[in-house]
């Protein structure tokens, strides 16, 4: 967090918007980690499926950033304040 804030305050933009961004960029990724993807398969009984997961969830991901891109970018440009 130090590292976003200071960035942050070097380029002129609000820390928070920074963390914000870091924050949802890690949470969407995690989608993806090798153990949140077995515990899934084997919630729902697919172990074995666990390729067929990463992919049915890819492209709802990459939207998912783009419109937190979006977001941030938006809020970095000032606009909703």
């Amino acid at each position: 967090a130090p590292l976003q804030a200071g960035a942050g305050l070097g380029i002129g933009v609000d820390p928070a918007i920074l963390l914000t961004a870091q924050t949802v960029g890690g949470n969407v990724g995690n989608v993806f980690t090798p153990i949140n993807v077995a515990v899934a398969a084997a919630a729902v009984g697919a172990v074995g499926h666990e390729s067929e997961i990463i992919r049915s969830t890819v492209r709802d991901a990459v939207l998912l950033l783009l419109l937190a891109a979006l977001m941030v970018l938006s809020l970095g440009l000032g606009f909703g304040r």
